[in-house]
Formats: structure tokens, sequence, C-alpha cells
């Protein structure tokens, strides 16, 4: 016994984090780093446009106000794995809270929110997202795509079309973001109404999407990696000259 708990404690280490009070496990410590490198990210974003338009903070811009949309559901999604790690792998909490249910009902529920609070990091970034091309599209020509209330796939290759980005593969990326937003409405099973199965390649990566079929890479790095990466893509959007200059204020309502 002795030997396996040494065996898992290498495969995956408990360290301190400056966070908790207790012990927790690697894998959290990643998560918990990776939203923090995120924010860190996004803060540095929002003192770059805040020196030169203090104009966006005053009237609520969404060049400057979808940082702080991102960093939100981050913060949000930081808060519930900690909760994970100081409460809901504690024993004592379900005692003190739950003491009627089993262990095995205690680890079904663990393992329930956990994908939950995934799902909801999945969501939320798409949310955010979809809410900022259709907002700086509306704004920048509100007579295509019937005022901005098309698909998501034609609003963003129509923005894209009519700004000169310094960006690698942003269709790309937005692809794989909209498909998984698919996946997410039907609990990790990839279903299109056309019955087409679909793949994008980013960052010299295939992924594929079958009908009827789940799919297995969006763990919690990927999902991490695709909001720090829509993040810089929003950035070089909103410093493109087309967008950054533009003298009214494009209301975040």
């Amino acid at each position: 016994m002795a030997k396996q708990n040494r065996k898992k404690q290498k495969n995956q280490p408990e360290v301190f984090h400056p966070l908790f009070p207790r012990i927790i496990d690697g894998k959290a410590i990643n998560i918990i780093d990776s939203i923090e490198k995120i924010q860190f990210s996004i803060k540095e974003k929002r003192e770059y446009f805040s020196r030169d338009h203090e104009n966006w903070i005053k009237e609520k811009d969404i060049r400057y106000s979808i940082f702080s949309r991102f960093n939100k559901f981050l913060f949000a999604t930081k808060l519930s794995i900690i909760f994970i790690e100081t409460d809901l792998k504690n024993p004592y909490w379900w005692q003190n809270h739950f003491s009627q249910l089993q262990l095995g009902e205690k680890t079904s529920s663990l393992q329930i929110y956990e994908q939950w609070v995934k799902h909801h990091l999945g969501m939320s970034l798409f949310i955010q997202t979809e809410y900022f091309f259709r907002t700086m599209l509306r704004f920048l020509d509100p007579n295509v795509c019937n005022n901005s209330t098309s698909e998501f796939i034609n609003i963003y290759e129509c923005l894209l079309s009519k700004i000169n980005l310094n960006f690698p593969e942003p269709n790309n990326l937005l692809n794989l973001l909209r498909l998984i937003r698919n996946t997410i409405h039907n609990d990790g099973l990839y279903r299109n109404k056309n019955f087409n199965n679909e793949s994008v390649i980013y960052k010299d990566k295939e992924y594929n999407f079958f009908q009827d079929t789940l799919i297995d890479f969006v763990t919690w790095d990927f999902l991490l990696l695709l909001t720090n990466d829509i993040i810089e893509l929003i950035f070089e959007i909103i410093i493109n000259e087309k967008i950054i200059s533009l003298p009214t204020a494009i209301s975040d309502q």
C-alpha cells in the first residue's frame, strides 16, 4: 500500500499554493496557474488601452470592457477550482453538509460538478466571443448579415474580411470554437443538422468532429489554450487601425 501511495504522489504531485491553507494536487495547480497567466495578460491589455483611450472606460466601450467580461468568468472558474480542492475533496465538508450520501454518490457529485465547471468555461468563452463579434460587426456595418443576427460563422467571416488582421489562422480558431460549442450543447457529442462530419486544422493539429460521436480532446489544458488564443485574437482586432481609430464609442450594453 505504501508503494502504491508513493507512486500516486509521483504521478500527481501535491504542492502548496499561496491561496490555500491545505495541500492540493498538481492538476488543480496547473489549471489555476494557467488561469492566472491569462488574467495577467488581460490586465496588461486593459492597462495598455487605459493609457491612450481613457474615454473607453468612461463610455463603457466594448473595446475595453470585453476584457473585463473574460476576466469575470475566468475568476469564477478559479473560484470553483478552489472550492473543489478545499471543500469538495474534503470528507469533513461532505459530512457537514451531505452526511446522508454514500461514498459513491459523493464521488459522482464531485465529478459532475467539475464537468459542469469545465462546460461553463467553454460556454462562457463562446458567449463572450460571439457577443464581441456581433457587436463589432453591427457597429461597422449594420447592413450586413441581417444586422449581425445571422449564424455566427457568417458574422466572424464577414468581420474578418473587413479588416487586414495580423493574426495566424483566425478563421480556423473560430471554426474550432464554434464546433466545440456544438458539442457542449449535446453533452460532448457532435451533431450537425446536415449530418456532416467536419475537421479543423489549427496550429498544425487536426481536430475531427464526427456525427453523433463524443470528442475527447476538450481537456482543461485545451480549453484554457483556446481561451488565451481567443483573447489574443480579440486584442489584435481591437488594435487594428480600422477598429482602434473609430472615434465613436462602441457601447457595451
